[in-house]
């Protein structure tokens, strides 16, 4: 029987990977630069209300100087700019292909872990799990599209700014891995792990929509990049896909590791987002599902697979 944490995993990918689909729908109507401010702002208040009902407390003073500064720019790089250039390479190559090149996720997470926290350094299924990543994300790269739907430049443009995005989120994660581990194992404190974790994911979340605010500030035209998002439809997609995406994904995301004991079946689970994705996006975005793409996926995937459990 399906446990609680494999649940919330699932849900986590299953929320994001709609988020995605969403965020695309209205990505070439509306600037990245209002959508990534615009979601990030969504999910303070929302998760600023469960803070509220789950009595997270506004300040924990348990922690280091430098580990406060270590989610303030965890935050500021992965809620900010990774986000703009995801939101950016999106709408450049679609979302299956993000979903395909983002499988490359895992690996630079492993990787930045043994160069930055002195983990296990990688072994030989890891190295070989890399290898075929790559090899799945070379080929969507140098694909050939036949219906042409994709200007070569700004093709190769959006996968280039989506492996900086993947690169700048990982180095995030790792900042602020050992941070939230300790939040999470506080055992002498008058708040539980996920109150902590909560107060962790809302610190981390701050700084990101300072600084994507402050980016949408230096565009010169700022005033005329947020006339679409004052339409009803656009404005109510993005209220959806913020809840949806950084808000109900994360809130699952953090159950999923909180309830299950294998990370590296969690990661797995999470990665379902990249199959999610694909699906949905032929659904309801109707992008094409070539045979190429579908076997580059499960080439990534199995890759996947080989570096979480090697």
């Amino acid at each position: 029987m399906i446990s609680i944490g494999e649940m919330s995993a699932l849900l986590a990918a299953l929320f994001w990977s709609i988020a995605v689909v969403v965020f695309k729908s209205v990505g070439n109507t509306i600037s990245s630069f209002v959508i990534t401010p615009a979601k990030n702002f969504i999910a303070i208040i929302l998760f600023g209300l469960v803070c509220l009902f789950a009595q997270v407390p506004i300040w924990y003073d348990g922690l280091l100087p430098f580990e406060y500064w270590k989610l303030i720019i965890s935050g500021c790089l992965g809620m900010g700019i990774a986000d703009l250039l995801f939101l950016y390479s999106l709408n450049k190559i679609g979302a299956n292909r993000v979903a395909i090149v983002n499988t490359l996720e895992p690996f630079i997470v492993l990787l930045m872990s043994f160069i930055f926290l002195k983990e296990s350094i990688p072994n030989i299924f890891q190295l070989l799990g890399f290898l075929i990543i790559s090899s799945a994300v070379l080929c969507i790269a140098l694909e050939k599209s036949p219906e042409k739907d994709l200007v070569e430049r700004s093709y190769f443009q959006g996968i280039s700014l989506m492996v900086l995005a993947i690169t700048i989120s990982a180095f995030g994660i790792v900042l602020m891995k050992p941070v939230l581990f300790k939040l999470g194992q506080v055992s002498d404190s008058a708040y539980n792990p996920y109150q902590l974790l909560l107060w962790g994911s809302m610190v981390r979340l701050l700084p990101g929509v300072l600084v994507t605010i402050a980016i949408l500030l230096m565009q010169k035209n700022w005033k005329d990049l947020l006339v679409p998002a004052m339409n009803f439809n656009i404005g109510s997609r993005l209220l959806i896909a913020s809840g949806l995406g950084t808000f109900f994904a994360l809130n699952f995301w953090i159950i999923g590791y909180a309830y299950m004991e294998e990370t590296a079946l969690t990661s797995i689970l999470g990665q379902m987002s990249a199959i999610f994705i694909i699906v949905l996006a032929r659904i309801f975005l109707k992008e094409k599902i070539t045979t190429f793409r579908i076997i580059a996926m499960c080439i990534a995937f199995f890759g996947v697979i080989l570096v979480i459990l090697g």
